[in-house]
């Protein structure tokens, strides 16, 4: 992370040194300056106002700007520095996005092709062959970030790149945070054996696990030992992610970039095969990029919840806004539906990708030639202004139970995983289900556990939502004051746990929060060898009955969150329908969410302390009483204010 930052975070947005004490939300919109005509710029700015937004993203494009090694072009339509002048002279602040991988449907990523081209740079697979990316318009060798010659042309990159951010960072230029790489996770091949096997990432593994060969296959009968040794490759691959996330901020310093915050996207994927709390050890914030359809309304509550429950600022990088042409599409309808979703569950901001639209991209808010599209533009500008009269940075949605997912056990679900190297962000294009990708090998434990922890995370999320108990999500990687934001913390315990996290259990215990485990007490540390260290975990017990008893976990479960002294907050009687309070400094409500999971229309009844009246801030109808009839179209969010 930088030090002696201008630019702070607040709960719900970034404080900046010596201006309006009021946090600025962090609510942004991409607009990328190298794709759309200078002399559009002005125009697609002015209208990103019109929506209601202060900050403007925009990706700086290594491959695009590169004329030949050590030669770049920062003029015409690709002048970052005048771009940016204009941003801070239209009254916005901005998030640069330099890389060196960016995406952004270009072709190699962004890269120059120099780069990727390059053998002694490219990642390789366990069958040493490079890891190549297939993806439209065209595929590539991906390069490996354990490359000390990558990292070396990523920092001639960032020092060019830096002549021009540099001088233009808070207080005197409008650049308030900065983005380091994008979408880490090996380019989306997170499967075990389809990298790093980089010579210069086989050297640091050889100096974590004292010269062993790393593994580079797991059969359905491995045993136990060797699972283990895959499960610390695993380990190892993400330590690397972390290492490159911090070589690359130490880049940034070397190129004079410092002072306002710094950040990571991760892709969309199950929540906890990357760990927003562990990237954040080398980073102010992470956060997960969200592409989902509105019928997607469960996933989209379960990953918010693990931004909440993760991340200093749970931020979405990239909320679908239109579609690239070799994806899904996207609908007004399911923005706004990922927007709500996402707020609804703690999400404090989100960026809008894109904005304004450009090649290899249609149905933006905003066109090209900087034209608001009615009915999207007006939907976010309705949005944007009810957040804002609410005081959007100084609300709170109070959420006192935690249900924390075992970083170990999400690197057993990469390793038992069907998908291979296609990878879980595929899976997720796909339309698959966690459960549905995994082997149901044993590996010599006393079930499939990796089928069984997602199984038990699934019923967790489902019983605590039917209970309409306020709850998050919580990365295995978060430190002990993360977990002791929550009176009740519930950890799915099966044969093994990191020794450390059993300690970090019970010094959570110990200060008083109410902890629940289970169903088995581990005996196994991470070498799967039995360890005397853990003994029982303190608190209460989750049976192997409930995962199968919806009625019995829920009670349960609303029993040990009495204890601990959560209460629900303005429950609905359906248990297809959540909702969420979020409420001002003094505690008295200013916002309601209101929605459901159901693919059929239902009217909600929710249930209110004391009779009020309620505006929908995007339709305009008002809703008055102690119990309120809500109607809700299929997978609808509503946001209903207090007036």
């Amino acid at each position: 992370m930088t030090t002696a930052l201008r630019v702070t975070l607040a709960p719900r947005g970034l404080r900046l040194e010596g201006h309006d004490p009021a946090p600025l939300p962090l609510f942004s919109g991409a607009l990328h300056y190298f794709r759309v005509p200078r002399r559009h710029w002005q125009k697609g700015l002015r209208a990103m106002r019109q929506l209601g937004l202060e900050i403007v993203e925009t990706y700086v494009p290594w491959g695009v700007h590169e004329q030949a090694p050590g030669r770049y072009r920062f003029e015409g339509d690709l002048d970052l520095g005048a771009f940016l002048d204009l941003a801070h002279a239209e009254g916005l602040k901005a998030i640069v996005r330099p890389g060196p991988h960016i995406n952004a449907e270009l072709t190699w990523f962004g890269f120059p092709e120099r780069i990727v081209s390059d053998p002694t740079m490219q990642a390789r697979t366990a069958r040493d062959t490079p890891a190549a990316l297939i993806v439209p318009p065209r595929g590539f060798p991906v390069p490996s970030y354990a490359s000390e010659r990558f990292l070396a042309q990523v920092g001639d990159w960032y020092k060019a790149m830096g002549e021009v951010v540099g001088p233009r960072l808070f207080p005197v230029g409008p650049v308030v945070a900065l983005q380091v790489d994008n979408e880490q996770g090996h380019f989306f091949r997170a499967g075990p054996f389809d990298g790093d096997y980089h010579p210069d990432a086989l050297a640091a593994w050889a100096a974590d696990a004292g010269g062993a060969a790393p593994p580079r296959a797991l059969a359905p009968t491995a045993t136990s030992q060797e699972l283990a040794q895959v499960l610390a490759w695993l380990a190892f691959k993400d330590r690397q992610q972390v290492r490159a996330l911090t070589r690359l901020g130490l880049l940034l310093d070397e190129a004079g970039l410092t002072g306002v915050p710094r950040y990571h996207n991760f892709p969309p994927v199950e929540p906890g095969i990357y760990d927003v709390a562990e990237a954040e050890t080398a980073l102010d914030f992470a956060g997960v990029d969200l592409y989902h359809s509105r019928r997607q309304y469960a996933r989209v509550r379960e990953r918010a919840l693990y931004l909440a429950g993760s991340s200093r600022l749970p931020y979405v990088p990239e909320l679908a806004a239109g579609s690239f042409p070799w994806g899904p599409p996207f609908e007004i309808a399911d923005t706004r539906a990922l927007t709500l979703g996402a707020l609804m569950h703690g999400v404090a901001g989100v960026n809008y990708y894109m904005t304004v639209e450009r090649d290899r991209w249609y149905g933006a808010p905003i066109s090209a030639e900087g034209e608001v599209r009615p009915e999207f533009g007006g939907l976010l500008t309705r949005l944007h202004a009810a957040l804002a009269e609410a005081r959007w940075t100084s609300l709170d949605r109070p959420a006192g139970v935690g249900v924390l997912i075992p970083r170990e056990y999400r690197r057993l679900a990469v390793a038992a995983s069907h998908l291979g190297p296609v990878g879980p962000v595929f899976g997720e294009f796909l339309g698959l289900g966690e459960q549905e990708t995994l082997r149901e090998a044993t590996y010599g434990l006393s079930g499939p556990m990796q089928i069984e922890q997602a199984a038990w995370r699934a019923a967790l999320v489902d019983a605590l939502g039917r209970a309409h108990l306020p709850f998050v999500l919580i990365a295995g990687g978060a430190p002990l004051d993360v977990m002791a934001k929550r009176r009740l913390l519930i950890v799915p315990t099966l044969d093994f746990l990191d020794v450390e996290l059993g300690n970090r259990l019970r010094a959570y215990a110990a200060a008083g929060g109410k902890l629940v485990t289970g169903p088995r007490t581990p005996t196994r540390d991470l070498r799967l060898e039995p360890s005397a260290e853990f003994g029982e975990l303190p608190g209460a017990r989750l049976t192997p009955e409930m995962l199968t008893d919806r009625h019995l976990l829920q009670e349960s479960l609303t029993a040990w969150a009495a204890a601990a002294g959560v209460e629900r907050v303005a429950p609905a009687k359906d248990p297809n329908v959540d909702t969420a309070l979020h409420v001002r400094p003094d505690g008295t409500p200013a916002l309601l969410f209101v929605g459901t999971s159901s693919a059929q229309p239902l009217t909600a009844a929710v249930e209110l302390d004391k009779e009020a009246e309620l505006e929908d801030v995007l339709g305009g109808e008002r809703l008055r009483g102690q119990t309120l009839a809500v109607p809700l179209e299929p997978f609808q969010v509503r946001l209903l204010r207090f007036m």
